[in-house]
């Protein structure tokens, strides 16, 4: 009994050294990528893509910290913004892009303002992966949008792949709060070892088991944060400004 109990203890200590080694193993393949700090300013490294003035750092208006807001007007001139396409946006190309192989967790925020009205008549994207430019052009293969009342969530691989598409949440309930996210997200065109899990709140609200949420052979794909609004000046909208805030943005890869 006595040597029975021995070995049973000795098996539990191997599997307990085993399983903080793992853990310590993890820890060491973490490489802090980048965090934000509003408060001290926009990162001269950031590239923005907007219109003069539309992007600037303000106090939160909920818990009196410096947040990122973006202004755009349907009546702005975006002809010197990328593609001259109605946006207001910060990349973070030069800082981190998406490397094949690798785990990404990104974990920033937004604030929808109180005086918010959601546009019914076309969507607007406000978070993105952007592929790179040897990758071609077509729709990010990472968004999330205000559509319809609803976030909504487009994952693909390809220009003309049809996207993954998860639809969640409440914006109009979620104004003059804080909504923090969290992406874990690994590339790989063909699924086989993609990951791509987001958080909102601490909530998993998107989970694409299998699915290709890169282009091809790309490593250049980048995080971008800000508004996109595509259709803004060719299709009917019910809406002539848009408002955001984004808190620091953190990022790590393993």
């Amino acid at each position: 009994m006595e040597k029975n109990r021995k070995y049973l203890w000795g098996l539990m200590s191997f599997f307990v050294g085993l399983c903080s080694c793992a853990g310590s193993e993890e820890g060491a393949r973490y490489e802090q990528l980048y965090r934000s700090d509003w408060g001290g300013g926009i990162d001269s490294r950031l590239v923005i893509q907007a219109p003069q003035g539309a992007i600037s750092v303000v106090e939160n208006p909920v818990q009196h910290r410096s947040m990122l807001k973006v202004v755009v007007h349907r009546s702005d001139d975006f002809s010197g913004v990328a593609n001259g396409t109605p946006r207001g946006e910060i990349a973070f190309a030069k800082i981190f892009r998406y490397s094949l192989g690798k785990t990404y967790d990104v974990n920033w925020s937004t604030l929808i303002p109180d005086d918010y009205r959601f546009d019914s008549l076309q969507p607007e994207l406000f978070s993105q992966i952007l592929q790179g430019k040897n990758a071609g052009l077509g729709s990010p293969p990472f968004s999330i949008r205000f559509v319809d009342g609803k976030y909504e969530v487009e994952i693909r691989n390809a220009r003309d792949a049809k996207a993954n598409v998860f639809t969640f949440g409440n914006p109009q309930a979620d104004k003059g709060k804080l909504v923090r996210w969290r992406l874990l997200y690994r590339p790989d065109s063909t699924g086989r070892d993609a990951v791509t899990d987001l958080y909102m709140n601490d909530i998993k609200v998107v989970h694409c088991s299998g699915c290709g949420n890169a282009y091809e052979n790309d490593n250049d794909a980048y995080f971008k944060i800000g508004i996109y609004k595509w259709w803004w000046k060719t299709r009917p909208s019910d809406v002539n400004v848009r408002s955001l805030y984004f808190g620091d943005v953190d990022v790590k890869s393993y």
